[in-house]
């Protein structure tokens, strides 16, 4: 969601060379509806890089006038509800591939196309009519239909993210640690099934959702000791120390495949870091320039492209975000402003409309 505000930034805005300024408002007004659900085109595009940066691509339904002249209307299309054609220009869009079954699994439909909401389209080209599907994906070495998205190679330690909060969730509900052995001193040893079945038992009233992988306790079945069970924990050395510097691990793992430069772009302080405004800045200007200008920049084209019919090709332009105002010294205002720019400047940081009083005197700010 951070990146995401990144780079929508301050919303499109459009090249006003060469256009007057009746052109320019109807462009803007155009930008402030472009479908029948009242959206606009800030909106839509929120929606479509929340797609990009989850999956690495998007997809748009576009709308022609009857006569194939011209787009009436776009629409954000779920990227993960879209699938390609062996034809790679036909797409397929449902909400409901899979079904849930009363136990809970989700299987495939046996025949999507008679869902509600099942629709067939034909890849978007700027000569149309009817339904077509922009569809966008970034490129991966190696897969053809579907893109992978850009963190990747980081799913790992997503995954032990979460195994972490679940371990540690589970285990202030339960009351019950993930290192222990279970004997059971049965006389007669237990077949394979009834050993399954007892695991299977144990692991849904204490294991948590990763038991299976993180092994979260041993069963051993003997045959003496009065035919009773015996629950024995398994202490490791410096628990707390080892969760710790793989809870680090894994944080620095997940910024890193995110391409984020700092963690105190996005509000999180980090151990050893001042986080001074200074600092702040130089993150921001190299998070900028090594990934949100290049993201923008793809979305820019991409966009560019699609609303060419609109006349907006290469017109439209994703405005870039401060996470902090610059500040300057009186002295430094002073020396390269007006008076008057400068008296401007702080009755709009105080909020004050300087059109109710007439009679104001421009502000001469001293320096020591």
């Amino acid at each position: 969601n951070g990146k995401a505000k990144y780079i929508i930034g301050q919303g499109w805005t459009i090249e006003k060379l060469g256009i007057n300024l009746s052109q320019l408002a109807s462009y803007n007004q155009q930008l402030q509806v472009v479908n029948s659900l009242m959206e606009s085109l800030d909106e839509v595009s929120y929606k479509v890089i929340l797609d990009y940066l989850i999956f690495g691509g998007y997809s748009i339904e576009v709308i022609w006038n009857k006569a194939g002249t011209a787009i009436t209307d776009i629409y954000h299309i779920p990227f993960h509800d879209v699938r390609v054609g062996v034809e790679k220009d036909i797409y397929y869009y449902t909400s409901k591939w899979l079904k849930t079954l009363p136990t809970g699994k989700k299987v495939p439909v046996n025949d999507p196309t008679e869902n509600e909401d099942w629709t067939e389209y034909n890849s978007f080209s700027q000569k149309g009519k009817g339904k077509q599907l922009f569809y966008f994906k970034r490129y991966s070495p190696g897969v053809d239909y579907y893109p992978l998205p850009e963190y990747f190679g980081t799913i790992a330690f997503i995954e032990i993210d979460i195994g972490i909060s679940t371990f540690w969730n589970s285990l202030i509900k339960r009351g019950f640690t993930a290192s222990h052995i279970i004997n059971f001193y049965t006389g007669q040893p237990p077949t394979e099934k009834q050993k399954e079945e007892i695991a299977n038992s144990i692991k849904k009233m204490y294991g948590g959702a990763f038991s299976d992988d993180a092994g979260g306790f041993v069963l051993n079945f003997a045959s003496d000791k009065e035919h009773g069970s015996e629950v024995e924990t398994l202490q490791t050395t410096d628990m707390d120390k080892q969760y710790d510097l793989l809870n680090k691990t894994t944080q620095q793992e997940i910024f890193t495949g995110h391409s984020v430069t700092s963690p105190m772009l996005f509000g999180i302080r980090v151990e050893g870091q001042l986080g001074g405004r200074t600092e702040i800045i130089e993150s921001n200007e190299l998070f900028q320039n090594i990934y949100i200008t290049p993201t923008q920049k793809v979305l820019e084209d991409s966009f560019n492209y699609l609303l060419e019919k609109k006349g907006f090709a290469n017109r439209l332009s994703l405005t870039r975000v401060e996470p902090i105002g610059y500040q300057f010294s009186e002295g430094v205002m002073e020396k390269f402003l007006p008076a008057e720019a400068i008296r401007e400047l702080i009755a709009s940081r105080m909020g004050i409309d300087l059109s109710k009083y007439k009679n104001a005197q421009s502000v001469q700010v001293n320096t020591p």
